[in-house]
């Protein structure tokens, strides 16, 4: 060392300079250590979590076809808007310049502006005092929920206390070319991301909506049965009716979670792993032919076009057409008039003018008559007491009735005076004359099935035993009246058969044989849905055997590998000899096929066809809003049922017209197309 640097070192400023220097590179030294080495691990987590977010990923919708492979609908993009609050600028001018841009484009105010109202609570005494109380409460409570969730500000703020690093969605089912220009703006909107959201395309509309069904928001009702954490109910939509209520769980999959990397505004750099896989939603093939569905809404939707122009107004609007193959269930049509189209519940905006149309209209368009409304099924009713009467021996294919076009029963209490007798007439006035069971099915001969519900006892003329209302209702429900058929949508009505104890106890009157006689043609108080009578029909054409009814043919995955195959399913098997069957299918053979049966005009070259007419009177609300029931003057639905080859049937089919007056003018044409359409695309098998 020479002597100047001893002199350096020999100053002691310089010394002390030189310890403090070292003592701070060793504090650095100490601090580098702890923060690299011995907290390292704990940093870089928190390092981590700042850049990366654990994110969930939503599992693609169950796919939904027809029994040909049609798909019927369909995942669509969908556009949506989401601020994560976190990312957004500290300063609050900054921030409102985020928001002001976004209002801009997407149309939405950034904050909401309170509605005007007092702010004195009114203090005066009495009703008045009372009632200015009430508005004032209510146009606070107003106020509250008007500016909620409306605003980007107030949405904003509903989640950046408990959630700041969670992506809020301002708008959905924004346009594309607006989602695209918000995202080239993306280096100026700090916190703002486009997220490409999956929705439901309806690719069949107004032809299968009652059928498919639709999503919905996710109610707080629904939050106590859903499974814990499989949805977010502030973005989430579930299946509401049809196939996709029915069959959530199937369609839904699972959602998955992923690592996604992200800069310091919020966007997305890279994802970088995967914590749940996603696991897709399974597929399903319904039972329905899209061809038939949309040939018989069509033909259906052309017969109440037609009535309603030839009446110069508004005849009807509602009918139904139900189509199955009656050996093993499967749906293969299912129209209810009149009808919506699903794809408007998939809007993020739903027009309140719209929703007003469809919950204002008389018709009930978001109801499928068939499975979910009752009716009068009429004189198709009649096979059941025809078969009651033959297993019962109450009569036999010989078995004559005579009918004189009306029965006059006596009242009991003033047997001989005849103002106070009770008439009951026949369709055909002037009468059908002798029939046997065969022919009254065939002619829908009212006088026979009034006697063989309910028997004949005059003083002086033939006596005849009938059934009477028990065991009438007994083989009611054995046909499947009066109760769900258990197919697989959601909402079945059951329908409702009645009996002696109900009248007495609903209406406080006793039982009356009229009450029989009514009952034994489809009137009076029982009621059934279309598929009730068309599953009724179809157990005839089946030799006795009721199937359930299906529209679900099978569930694959995602892959097209099957999961489940849904197979037939007898109900029971009525308990009717089949010999007594045959009879009945005689008689409903003899309605199309003879020259006088009351359905000639539902025969199509070259397939012999059963079934049976119905013409089925009614006075429910909205016949009295519209004027149609008065003095003189009942209305009538229109009904067909039948099943086709007759020898070995193929498919059955219901048509149900809302006061669309006699079956065999109005229902039976409809059911004629449809059939010979069925059969130039599935001929029948040659002998």
């Amino acid at each position: 060392m020479n002597t100047t640097t001893r002199q350096r070192f020999s100053n002691p400023r310089i010394v002390v300079l030189l310890a403090a220097s070292l003592a701070i590179l060793a504090l650095f030294v100490l601090r580098l250590w702890d923060l690299q080495i011995v907290r390292g691990a704990d940093f870089r987590a928190l390092a981590d979590q700042n850049r990366f977010r654990l994110e969930t990923v939503d599992a693609p919708r169950g796919i939904i076809y027809d029994r040909n492979g049609t798909p019927l609908v369909r995942n669509g993009p969908s556009f949506e808007i989401q601020i994560i609050p976190a990312y957004l600028p500290d300063d609050p001018t900054a921030e409102h310049a985020v928001f002001q841009y976004l209002s801009g484009m997407l149309n939405l105010p950034i904050e909401s502006q309170p509605i005007q109202t007092s702010d004195v609570v009114p203090m005066d005494r009495g009703a008045v005092s009372l009632a200015n109380t009430l508005r004032f409460m209510l146009d606070r409570l107003r106020e509250k929920i008007e500016v909620r969730g409306c605003c980007i500000k107030d949405i904003v703020d509903e989640v950046r206390g408990p959630a700041p690093y969670s992506p809020v969605t301002i708008k959905s089912g924004v346009d594309r070319d607006v989602a695209l220009r918000i995202a080239e703006q993306a280096n100026d909107l700090p916190g703002v991301r486009v997220h490409v959201a999956s929705v439901r395309e309806y690719i069949s509309g107004t032809v299968m909506s009652d059928i498919v069904g639709y999503m919905r928001r996710i109610s707080a009702e629904d939050l106590a049965t859903l499974p814990t954490d499989a949805y977010d109910p502030s973005s989430d939509r579930i299946g509401a009716v049809g196939v996709e209520g029915q069959f959530e769980d199937v369609l839904r999959g699972q959602k998955g979670k992923q690592y996604v990397e992200e800069d310091v505004v919020g966007r997305q750099v890279r994802i970088v792993g995967q914590a749940d896989p996603i696991v897709s939603g399974q597929n399903i093939q319904l039972t329905i032919d899209f061809d038939l569905q949309q040939f018989a809404q069509q033909a259906l939707q052309d017969e109440i076009d037609y009535l309603n122009t030839y009446a110069g107004h508004i005849v009807t609007q509602q009918g139904v057409v139900v189509a199955m193959n009656p050996k093993t269930g499967e749906i293969l049509a299912m129209v209810s008039l009149p009808t919506y189209d699903n794809n408007i519940f998939s809007s993020s905006f739903i027009s309140q003018t719209v929703l007003d149309q469809l919950q204002n209209d008389p018709y009930l368009p978001q109801l499928n008559h068939a499975i979910q409304s009752v009716y009068p099924p009429g004189s198709t009713f009649k096979i059941v007491p025809a078969s009651a009467a033959l297993q019962e021996g109450v009569l036999t294919p010989k078995t004559i009735i005579y009918d004189p076009g009306a029965l006059v029963i006596p009242n009991q209490y003033f047997p001989d005076d005849p103002r106070q007798a009770q008439t009951f007439v026949c369709w055909l006035r002037s009468g059908h004359g002798e029939e046997n069971i065969v022919q009254a099915l065939a002619h829908s001969c009212d006088v026979f099935f009034y006697e063989v519900a309910g028997g004949y006892h005059v003083k002086g003329q033939t006596e005849f035993e009938g059934l009477n209302v028990d065991r009438l209702g007994k083989y009611a429900q054995l046909f499947g009246f009066g109760a769900p058929t258990g197919i697989d949508l959601i909402g079945e009505t059951a329908g409702f058969v009645p009996d002696p104890i109900w009248k007495r106890r609903a209406t406080g009157e006793n039982w009356s044989l009229g009450d029989t006689y009514n009952f034994g043609i489809g009137q009076g108080y029982l009621t059934a849905t279309p598929l009730q009578v068309l599953n009724s029909m179809a157990a005839i054409a089946n030799d006795g055997i009721l199937m359930k009814p299906q529209v679900v043919k099978e569930i694959t995955a995602d892959d097209g590998r099957p999961i489940k195959t849904f197979s037939p399913l007898p109900i029971r098997k009525i308990p009717v000899n089949f010999e007594n069957i045959q009879i009945v299918q005689q008689g409903v053979e003899a309605v199309v096929n003879w020259p006088d049966g009351t359905a000639i005009k539902a025969q199509v070259p070259g397939v012999k066809i059963a079934g049976k007419t119905g013409t089925a009177e009614y006075c429910d609300d909205l016949a009295q809003k519209n004027g149609e029931c008065y003095r003189g003057h009942v209305p009538a639905h229109a009904w067909f049922t039948a099943y086709a080859p007759a020898d070995d049937p193929t498919i059955a089919i219901v048509v149900f017209i809302y006061n669309g007056g006699e079956g065999s003018s109005v229902a039976v044409p409809v059911a004629q197309k449809i059939l010979k359409h069925w059969f130039e695309q599935h001929p029948p098998a040659g002998p």
